[in-house]
């Protein structure tokens, strides 16, 4: 009876210990391809997003920016033109509700650090919900932060933002990147507007038109990573069970 349990024991020690590895092994392999397909879905439906925008509205807004009054920007910002823009980006944050959280569109200025907003997804809503008198979630800062037409954004501190809108290409950020302005962790995907052709588009000085930027959320990363941590953890489990049945079959045979 005692060497049984010795041989029990021990197969179910080897055993477990192997199942450990194994789910280990298995939820970092889990993790960094769901990590690459949440890239490769941020930047696809920027890059197609990208081709889908009224121009000439959006060549409208652009006209009209500089040196604004609040009464003018939202004059802008409830006109049919801002309207059209506002809802094609929605539609682009509509194909991955659960994954994309903020879409928006920016021109850049003669100031390289800092472009304006032209559209931004939530604008509209945010004014709504502040007209009701919702609550708005702020800032770091215990700010209410809108992206409102207009707005300078100052990208210094977002040195593949900048580049894009200075090179007019493609950029996918590496990492996350906190912006402290909106006091969120993002990973960012952003693409020049382009043309039927599939060339970037640029205005009259030469510069881009604009440059669209898609976003994901640190934190719906992290709980999208942990259905997969999940996974893994189940995985362990049943194979601990499995692992103590069998040692205990194994040691009944050799006993």
């Amino acid at each position: 009876m005692r060497l049984r349990r010795k041989i029990t024991l021990a197969f179910f020690g080897i055993s477990s210990l192997v199942s450990l590895l194994l789910a280990l092994v298995l939820y970092r392999f889990i993790e960094h391809k769901l990590e690459d397909d949440l890239r490769d879905r941020l930047d696809d439906l920027a890059h197609v997003g990208s081709h889908g925008f009224d121009i000439a509205a959006y060549k409208s807004l652009t006209a009209r920016l500089g040196d604004l009054d609040d009464n003018a920007v939202s004059a802008v910002e409830h006109g049919a033109e801002y309207k059209t823009i506002y809802d094609q980006l929605r539609m682009i944050r509509g194909a991955q509700p659960d994954l994309i959280r903020f879409v928006y569109l920016l021109a850049p200025t003669d100031d390289p650090a800092n472009p304006k907003f032209v559209v931004d997804a939530d604008v509209l809503e945010l004014l709504g919900k502040i007209a009701r008198g919702d609550p708005v979630k702020p800032n770091d800062a215990g700010e209410i932060e809108i992206s409102h037409y207009n707005k300078p954004y100052d990208v210094s501190g977002i040195p593949l933002l900048a580049k894009a809108l200075a090179s007019c290409a493609r950029e996918l950020e590496p990492d996350v990147v906190h912006d402290a302005a909106f006091g969120v962790s993002s990973l960012s995907a952003y693409h020049p507007l382009r043309g039927s052709d599939g060339v970037p588009l640029k205005d009259a000085q030469g510069r881009c038109l604009g440059v669209l930027g898609v976003d994901i959320l640190d934190t719906d990363m992290q709980a999208a990573l942990s259905a997969a941590r999940d996974l893994a953890i189940k995985i362990s489990v049943a194979m601990i069970i499995v692992a103590l049945l069998v040692s205990i079959v194994m040691g009944t045979l050799l006993t």
